[in-house]
């Protein structure tokens, strides 16, 4: 709204009037202007200093914030490490639940699949499993798990079962106890604790095994054990009456056996005089023929083969005797004194001996002697080499030349001596007998059949023994093992 009103207000300037001085106001508005210059400089130089306190604050802020960002970073990457590891935890713990739940399952067949009735509780006596065997002995149904076990009934003859529980709980302590179920059966209750890894008791397993068989069968074998008792001592007092008939009777073969050695000895003493006395007469006979045979100028065939029959006759029975000689000699153990022998000079000394023979056959013999010394009677050893290397030339095959091996080394206390020729061999139905008097397996062949008789014994009664492998056509190995 505009209102207009008249002016009642006299103009009086007319009759003040001063006369204007452009200097002076000049100079005035001049000064007003550096005032009002010198108080904005002053503004602007406390607002610069404002700024420059105001741009050192950012300043500082801006590294405080730098230095936060630097943290934040180093914190976003503890954070993502931090991330990685729990993946991986995370990734374990599913295994491990994996592996848990496995385990639960195999736990869960094991208590659906086993026929011993077992319970598990805690240490607050809260059932935690158990097999469905149990149910015949503690009134149980799947609800049950959870519930105390001094909330169930049981259908055990035994009263203290909770507090045998609780005492083992307590004190980690075995109980086993043999107790009746009210169906008349015996049952082995045993109470274990259920011990963790670390050592800690996380409750007990209760178990019940049927022994009602065992228990029968107790009984019985108390009642047999009495009347074995009764037995024994019948057979004590038989025992007696016995015993004193065999005292007798050990008296009477006491007698008997030194009367067997004296007869033994005289037979001994017979066959060693029989042999040193039948080789006069052989000795004799020999030169009888030896005689006729030059008296008979004029020979006929026929008389010459009977000549050589005889001869071969006499040699065999001179051979015989001397084998019984040896025999007897062994069986009174008649054996020469210990000394050091060496091998590659007694085998040498029988391959001069046998050359004849090697040479017969055109057989070779391979020696290697890695032990070439042995403390034993030089004579037995003689024997047995010089048995074991005739024989695997004697019995040679007939198809191919003989190759003899001969070795010696060392057995721990033994010094093994092995023959091995590629000759005739045993047959099967023969190995039983091969060291038997008197036994020989290729009758084409001369001998007596006792020489690996006499090597058994000389080896046996030196504390040794001796093994063979023979196969028939293919060859035979002996293996002698003699104490050094």
């Amino acid at each position: 709204m505009v209102l207009t009103e008249e002016n009642t207000v006299k103009d009086k300037r007319h009759f003040n009037e001063v006369p204007f001085d452009k200097n002076a106001t000049l100079h005035e508005r001049i000064e007003d202007l550096e005032l009002e210059l010198l108080n904005t400089k002053q503004n602007l130089q406390a607002a610069v200093e404002q700024l420059e306190a105001s741009n050192e604050e950012l300043q500082s802020t801006n590294e405080e914030l730098l230095s936060a960002n630097e943290e934040l970073q180093s914190t976003n990457e503890e954070l993502q490490s931090l991330n990685e590891e729990l993946h991986t935890v995370n990734a374990e713990h599913q295994i491990k639940i994996k592996e848990l739940v496995e385990l639960n399952d195999d736990l869960n067949n094991y208590f659906r699949s086993t026929y011993i009735a077992q319970v598990f509780v805690d240490n607050d006596l809260i059932i935690r499993k158990f097999t469905p065997a149990a149910q015949d002995h503690v009134n149980l149904i799947d609800a049950d798990i959870g519930r105390p076990i001094t909330h169930i009934s049981n259908n055990i003859k035994y009263p203290l079962l909770i507090n045998d529980v609780r005492v083992c709980v307590s004190d980690a302590t075995v109980i086993n106890k043999e107790v009746e179920n009210l169906n008349g059966k015996w049952y082995q209750m045993k109470i274990f604790p259920y011990i963790r890894q670390d050592k800690s008791i996380n409750g007990v397993v209760i178990s019940f095994i049927d022994v009602t068989t065992l228990k029968t069968a107790l009984n019985e074998l108390q009642v047999a054990h009495r009347k074995i008792q009764e037995i024994n001592s019948e057979l004590e007092k038989r025992v007696e009456e016995r015993t004193r008939e065999l005292s007798a009777a050990k008296d009477e073969l006491t007698i008997t056996n030194e009367n067997l050695r004296k007869i033994n000895t005289d037979l001994d003493n017979f066959v060693y005089a029989a042999s040193h006395d039948l080789k006069a007469p052989i000795n004799n006979i020999e030169g009888l023929v030896g005689a006729m045979s030059e008296l008979l100028s004029e020979k006929s065939e026929e008389v010459n083969q009977m000549l050589g029959f005889i001869k071969l006759s006499i040699e065999r029975f001179k051979e015989t005797i001397r084998d019984l000689s040896d025999i007897t000699k062994i069986q009174k153990e008649i054996t020469e004194d210990f000394e050091s022998i060496d091998l590659n000079q007694l085998v040498d000394e029988i391959r001069f001996d046998i050359r004849d023979l090697i040479s017969k056959e055109n057989g070779k013999l391979i020696i290697d002697i890695k032990e070439p010394s042995i403390k034993f009677s030089k004579k037995n050893l003689r024997s047995i080499i010089y048995n074991l290397l005739s024989n695997a030339f004697k019995y040679s095959h007939p198809s191919r030349n003989p190759a003899v091996y001969f070795s010696t080394e060392k057995r721990e206390n033994f010094i093994l001596i092995t023959v091995k020729d590629n000759g005739l061999g045993i047959p099967d139905r023969k190995k039983d007998n091969v060291f038997g008097m008197f036994k020989r397996f290729h009758h084409n062949i001369e001998g007596s059949g006792v020489g690996l008789y006499i090597v058994k014994r000389i080896v046996d009664n030196s504390g040794g023994k001796i093994e063979f492998e023979t196969e028939e056509n293919i060859g035979t190995t002996f293996r002698v093992y003699l104490r050094n």
